[in-house]
């Protein structure tokens, strides 16, 4: 019977910090994308209302900022 090998705790903790920065890039890279579409939008068709849709973009942004700070928060105790 073979042993399981032992777990490097510390590597653990750098791959998932990793992990987590990657995510959150990819989150800021969609926002930036969502952005760029709607001024986009806004280019092609002048009388287009943007408020709205940036107010939701803008909560979006908000929520998930707020649930980043709050798991990191989590993740520290």
């Amino acid at each position: 019977m073979r042993r399981r090998p032992r777990i490097d705790w510390e590597e653990e903790a750098k791959k998932s910090r990793q992990s987590r920065i990657r995510g959150l890039r990819f989150t800021l890279l969609g926002f930036l994308a969502a952005l760029v579409a709607l001024v986009g939008a806004k280019a092609r068709n002048p009388q287009l209302p943007l408020r709205s849709p940036l107010m939701v973009l803008g909560a979006l942004v908000v929520g998930t900022l707020l649930m980043i700070a709050l798991l990191a928060r989590q993740d520290r105790s």
